[in-house]
């Protein structure tokens, strides 16, 4: 359809029209495109840092992904290297730009390298300044607590080393935090080794403890001692090192 414009000219209606609305339209492909390039770009790295492949990861990131990007559940490659103790590609994401703290599907790139056991992804984050007071999940554990959990002594060491290290001297406040921190029920790092039996965790956090946090007690009232007990005859070991240690063991908690 046409009708007569002014000067004799003729537009074309329904061209037009058409056109208009091609035009309201193309902003929402554009979009929707550029969403679905991501996406798969984000899947491609995740994946990519998962199975330890360097030069996928090196190529999606020479081409622009971002580091911190996370897939379909929530993963980063960051987190997903750390975990794997893909070292080479831990290192490559971090002199990207990695936030070495970024949570994703309640995990954090130190939580996972540490309950794996994995030192050196562990080390190269905490160089990069990795948070070691950071908590994740449900659970609330941090680096040290899953360390103590899995039994990952060397990683246990290294952790209490960082929260150990003289604080910078700008900072008035430092308080024994780190090796004080509990997890959802309130379980400190002791208390953790002494019940999974990792006897030489309980050494190792033992040799840095003071007798406050020796005889800590947890939300069920409980010390160390008392987990370690609960534990079964997997924790002898832990409940000889705290015995050692002088720990008290007429002690009872809440739940008798």
């Amino acid at each position: 359809m046409s009708t007569s414009a002014p000067g004799g000219e003729r537009e074309l209606v329904g061209t037009t029209t058409h056109v208009r609305r091609e035009d309201r339209s193309q902003p929402l492909a554009r979009e929707m495109r550029s969403a679905w390039f991501f996406q798969c770009q984000a899947r491609t790295l995740v994946d990519g840092a998962r199975r330890g492949k360097l030069t996928i990861v090196q190529q999606e990131l020479k081409i622009g992904a971002d580091p911190n990007c996370k897939d379909d559940k929530g993963f980063t490659p960051l987190i997903c290297a750390a975990g794997e103790g893909h070292a080479a590609i831990v290192e490559a994401l971090l002199r990207a730009g990695a936030d070495p703290d970024v949570i994703g599907n309640y995990k954090s790139p130190l939580v996972e390298a540490v309950t794996h056991g994995h030192l050196n992804c562990a080390r190269m984050l905490l160089e990069c300044g990795a948070d070691v007071h950071l908590a994740v999940g449900p659970a609330r554990l941090t680096a040290l607590l899953a360390a103590a959990m899995f039994g990952q002594v060397e990683c246990v060491k290294l952790l209490i080393g960082e929260l150990l290290a003289p604080p910078p001297l700008s900072d008035h406040h430092w308080l024994r935090a780190g090796l004080g921190a509990t997890d959802a029920r309130g379980r400190t790092a002791l208390m953790l080794a002494a019940f999974m039996g990792s006897h030489e965790s309980v050494q190792v956090i033992i040799a840095a403890c003071t007798g406050a946090e020796l005889e800590a007690r947890c939300q069920l009232g409980r010390t160390a001692f008392l987990w370690a007990c609960a534990g079964g005859p997997k924790c002898t070991d832990a409940v000889t090192e705290l015995l050692k240690a002088g720990c008290d063991i007429d002690v009872k908690g809440k739940d008798g």
